[in-house]
């Protein structure tokens, strides 16, 4: 065998083992799933536990668990009408049990 011939099947044999991790990278994310499904879930039972509290502020208009822009699980205040909005952020921390608080006006929005 030739070293020419040999490295070529090195080569291939290195494309293989790549090709292999390639593979084993596209399983995770069945885990990556699983791993947003509970934090959705404990978003959730946060936002219950603190939703009659937050609904209690004047102008605050629904509370619920929503993911953010940057694909982070938040808790999110949509306050009735955006010149409220200063007023109720003022009152509102801007993280709840180590949870993003998102404000916007009702009128604004958001999307998931």
């Amino acid at each position: 065998m030739s070293i020419k011939h040999l490295v070529r099947s090195l080569l291939v044999l290195l494309f293989l083992i790549g090709t292999c991790r390639v593979v084993q990278a596209q399983t995770r994310p069945t885990e990556d799933r699983a791993a947003l499904w509970r934090a959705q879930k404990a978003t959730e039972a946060i936002v219950d536990k603190n939703r009659a509290h937050l609904m209690e502020i004047p102008h605050v208009d629904h509370v619920s668990a929503c993911v953010g822009p940057d694909r982070e699980w938040a808790i999110c205040v949509q306050v009735e009408n955006h010149k409220y909005l200063s007023e109720v952020q003022r009152k509102i921390p801007s993280q709840i049990e180590g949870l993003p608080v998102r404000i916007e006006p009702r009128d604004q929005g958001w999307s998931l």
